[in-house]
């Protein structure tokens, strides 16, 4: 493995835990590369040369003069192809005069050429935006050196390359996502799915590098990419003890916890380019569920389906991967909050916006298709807005919040709806209700930053009772917990709490961004993820 640290570049014998730098390579360099024999490592010199080196060190030996590649490649022809900013070059091992193998438009840029097998087509991500999402939005491409055919194999990723398992991998956003790719036919053979979370995209500049490298054995080798702005989902106990769940750094919103407890549903990015992510905690594992958008996940009753928010309507999709999310139809909103709640047996939705809480019903008649359904539980009286509704285990009674421009307080209300039926819990600000699974404590985060707990005495269809509440944890370290927006965390079986924490957050040592990550025989597992 080599890699660049104190402007020089080190080797790293992966049996071997001590990395050591290589003689001849202290010229602030960038973008290591090694021979296809392994015996070569080429980089580009601040002198603006491409150079090699032995791995053993020694006299680096200019090749070529070159601005900083967007990318470069060694391939077992005996030539290193690279990409500058008037498209795609090529040079011999042994220097020469470069050949400008692929032209770029004015607008165009290009990164992380690869010669395919066969030698004739080239491998590559094009874009013709600018700033920092530009990449994200690329096109990978195959270009044909004999034809100047061009061909789109994939929109959306950067940082694109082809293993000899019949895999594309690319990077979108801090991700490593593959498909299966017919060489032959230059065609992907699947869907994308995501293989790798928290990969370092390159620091301070709007270039489409990705900090990975995947060996010809198999290897996998990449620098954890958490931004200081993402968080850890955590498990936290009663005492507000909190345990970070591996692998799963991310901009997250929204956790919610499967009825088995195995799995975390959650938003991961802004509202802009919100998705929904699954998190297993079998294997640590995070993936990614939708990719046309979707915000504030839910699992359904029974673990099967994710419902979410895409606009002003919600759809639902399976949570095991195997298809497409579809529409509910019935349930556009303006303005809507929603989802909130599945009922235990699966047969009622709970959505809405700030004037009132909807029951989507599915099977039964609903609102025409464009139209906004009818409000199943008003506003309380004196109230201007309502969200956040979560049914009781029994699903005889509804929590939510609901107040004014002076504030917002907890309210319980019978399902269905009854006039008089709704009682206010609290007396001063409050939100996020969540009740335990077992429908013995409802959890709410008061003002101030203290998650309590009211004993639920009774729950019945006729009458509701309830203790005073008692503080259990500040839930300040945690920005999963918040009176605004949507509820942040949820609550397991027995107790304990999903939310989110900063990454580093509660002494960690050194900095969470600066680590190498090197997974041995990797292609195996991803054949088995993609197959």
């Amino acid at each position: 493995m080599a890699y660049v640290a104190d402007a020089q570049i080190y080797l790293r014998n992966i049996d071997d835990p001590i990395a050591r730098p290589i003689t001849g390579t202290n010229e602030n360099p960038s973008s290591p590369f090694f021979s296809p024999n392994g015996e070569w490592i080429g980089f580009w010199a601040s002198s603006g040369e491409l150079k090699k080196v032995q791995i053993a060190g020694g006299t680096a030996i200019p090749l070529t003069k070159a601005d900083n590649p967007l990318g470069v490649s060694w391939t077992t022809d005996g030539t290193i192809i690279y990409a500058q900013s008037s498209g795609i070059w090529r040079v011999t091992e042994t220097a020469g005069v470069p050949e400008h193998i692929v032209k770029a438009a004015p607008d165009e840029r290009m990164h992380a050429p690869q010669m395919l097998p066969g030698g004739d087509g080239v491998l590559f991500a094009v874009t013709t935006e600018s700033g920092a999402g530009a990449w994200d939005g690329a096109s990978i491409v195959v270009q044909s050196l004999s034809r100047g055919e061009r061909k789109v194999v994939h929109k959306g990723g950067a940082n694109p390359r082809y293993l000899a398992s019949g895999h594309l991998v690319y990077v979108r956003g801090n991700t490593l996502f593959a498909r299966p790719f017919d060489l032959d036919a230059l065609e992907p053979r699947g869907g994308p799915v995501s293989v790798i979370s928290g990969v370092r995209r390159a620091a301070g500049a709007p270039i489409g590098i990705a900090q990975y490298a995947i060996s010809d054995q198999g290897a996998l080798v990449y620098v954890t990419g958490a931004a200081q702005s993402e968080v850890d989902l955590v498990m936290i106990d009663r005492s507000g003890k909190p345990q970070v769940l591996p692998g799963s750094s991310g901009d997250f919103r929204y956790p919610h916890m499967s009825p088995d407890d195995m799995r975390i549903v959650v938003q991961r990015g802004d509202a802009d380019e919100a998705n929904i992510w699954i998190y297993d905690r079998n294997g640590s594992q995070l993936r990614q569920l939708t990719f046309e958008g979707g915000q504030r996940p839910v699992w359904t009753h029974d673990g099967t389906a994710i419902t979410f928010r895409k606009g002003d309507e919600l759809w639902q999709i399976p949570a095991d991967f195997s298809g497409v999310a579809k529409r509910l139809p019935g349930t556009k909103v303006t303005g809507t909050q929603g989802p909130y709640d599945w009922d235990r047996n699966g047969k009622v939705l709970l959505h809405g916006a700030a004037a009132g809480i909807h029951a989507f019903q599915p099977g039964k008649p609903s609102a025409a298709d464009g139209g906004a359904p009818a409000v199943a539980i008003p506003l309380p009286e004196g109230a201007t807005g309502m969200a956040r509704a979560r049914f009781s285990p029994n699903g005889q009674w509804v929590a939510y919040m609901a107040g004014s421009a002076g504030g917002a307080s907890i309210y319980v209300g019978p399902f269905p709806h009854r006039p008089g039926g709704q009682q206010k819990l609290t007396n001063y600000n409050a939100g996020a209700p969540v009740w335990s699974r077992d429908g013995r404590e409802l959890y709410v985060v008061a003002v101030g930053g203290n998650l309590q707990a009211l004993e639920v005495l009774e729950a019945s269809a006729s009458a509701f009772r309830y203790s005073n509440p008692k503080t259990l944890f500040s839930v300040l370290p945690f920005i999963g917990f918040s009176l605004e927006g949507a509820t942040n965390y949820d609550v397991t079986s027995d107790r304990h709490f999903v939310a989110t924490m900063p990454v580093g957050s509660k002494g960690e040592e050194g900095d969470p961004n600066e680590k190498i990550q090197i997974v041995l025989n990797w292609v195996e597992e991803l054949k088995r993820l993609v197959p």
